[in-house]
């Protein structure tokens, strides 16, 4: 199963480490002072409790422009991860905190938004663990009127020192960019030796192919909570995003981390994957395939790969199709390869429409394949119609409730388990077709 666009995490709560300044510049220890000056790098992320130990969280985990901003039980979810940015702004879901319409008034309650780098979207620390605007510093950001209750408010406020207006992060994951990268395992493969497939198929037309021969370090693919940022372009102009680092992965709901995993080197796209942070750590990055857009309707998707360390049991792949809409499992979704790096291939195809629920679905027949070895994996999407195929072998054909609205294509190795091994999964190259019946 794959996770949504934003994730899920749960955060351990044994230790803190120290005072929330801003949800901003520098963490201090508690009761230490705390610098006035504006955010000057982007530093954590992770939760941001209250003095009564809920966490500042986007409602609902909606997106939307004036979504309202809560405190709520800590849970875990994306909506609860925050990070501080270069800028001064403080994100959540790749959206900014500000005062709802801009308003730095008394009593103005604080939403999440487009960020757009208006002013009232820049904070700085005040005193111990307060937050505050930085167009209005006689305001705090407060938890309205320190309720200990799921939902309650929050606002800004005339600066009291209260309770209800000291905030702390929760065992943040430093991201600072000061931080020198931790050392990654490097490839010892080269490409497979079979490249990537050029020009049109009958009834596909091609849009997209990618075999990785421009390189980019360990780094270069960094995205602390922008979605739509480009973090790599081929050689020919291709474009590639990848979830950010405050976005969780579905199963420990560690963070993703493109800055430590992803590079281009040897021909290949490369994932390091390796403890960060004492943690292993994934990266799901995805092609713009038109050099626009992630998405289409209907599609033919191929890709070769492999890993070279077969105990992996910590990491779990699914290149996967997933909507546009977010709606889940309503909309459906395709998995082709999916599984635990250490074992073999499946693929899933989960229903949309009337077929769908959260169990519903048809799984590829069993291939014996194993992710140690070169592999093409290639999902053909067409109207009422889905296909799996291994090198050319179809392991699943499928009329039964077959997606219908635009779909996004996330090559997703997040973790699932607690051990330490590294490795690298190396991908040769990608290609994408559109549905075009009139192609040859």
């Amino acid at each position: 199963m794959a996770a949504d666009a934003g994730g899920r995490r749960t955060s351990s709560r044994n230790r803190f480490r120290g005072v929330l300044a801003a949800l901003a510049a520098v963490l201090l220890p508690v009761g230490a002072a705390v610098a006035t000056a504006p955010v000057a790098q982007a530093f954590e992320i992770g939760q941001v409790l209250d003095s009564n130990g809920r966490c500042l969280d986007n409602k609902w985990g909606v997106t939307t422009n004036g979504n309202p901003v809560q405190v709520y039980t800590c849970n875990g979810s994306a909506a609860q991860s925050w990070s501080v940015e270069a800028d001064g702004t403080v994100r959540v879901q790749g959206k900014c905190l500000m005062p709802r319409q801009g308003r730095l008034n008394n009593n103005t309650q604080v939403v999440i938004s487009d960020c757009t780098g208006a002013a009232v979207q820049k904070w700085t620390a005040g005193g111990v663990g307060t937050v505050k605007p930085q167009g209005n510093q006689s305001l705090c950001l407060e938890n309205s009127g320190g309720a200990n209750v799921d939902g309650n408010p929050v606002v800004l406020r005339n600066c009291t020192g209260a309770p209800a207006q000291v905030w702390q992060y929760a065992l943040p994951t430093d991201l600072s960019p000061a931080q020198p990268p931790a050392p990654a395992p490097q490839p010892v493969a080269a490409p497979s030796g079979v490249s990537a497939p050029r020009g049109n198929l009958s009834g596909w037309r091609q849009i997209f192919v990618d075999e990785f021969t421009k390189d980019a370090p360990v780094g270069s693919w960094a995205n602390l909570c922008d979605p739509n940022r480009i973090v790599y372009t081929g050689a020919e102009g291709q474009k590639w995003r990848t979830y950010p680092s405050c976005y969780l992965d579905t199963y420990q709901k560690r963070p993703y981390r493109p800055d430590q995993v992803l590079s281009v080197q040897n021909g290949v796209l490369n994932f390091a994957l390796h403890p960060v942070d004492g943690m292993p750590a994934g990266a799901n990055p995805s092609p713009l395939i038109d050099g626009a857009s992630q998405y289409q309707t209907y599609g033919r998707y191929s890709i070769r790969l492999k890993v070279d360390n077969p105990n992996l049991q910590e990491y779990y792949i699914a290149s996967l199709l997933w909507p546009q809409s977010e709606r889940w499992p309503a909309d459906g979704e395709f998995d082709f390869p999916e599984g635990g790096l250490a074992g073999t291939v499946s693929g899933f195809h989960h229903y949309a429409g009337v077929g769908a629920c959260a169990g519903c679905q048809l799984e590829a027949a069993f291939t014996g394949a194993r992710f140690t070895d070169w592999h093409t994996y290639t999902i053909e999407w067409s109207p009422s119609r889905v296909r799996y195929l291994l090198d050319d072998r179809v392991v699943l054909d499928s009329t039964d409730w077959v997606p219908s609205t635009p779909m996004r294509w996330q090559i997703q190795v997040e973790t699932n388990g607690y051990g330490s091994n590294s490795g690298n999964l190396l991908v040769d190259w990608v290609s994408v077709w559109a549905y075009d019946p009139a192609a040859r």
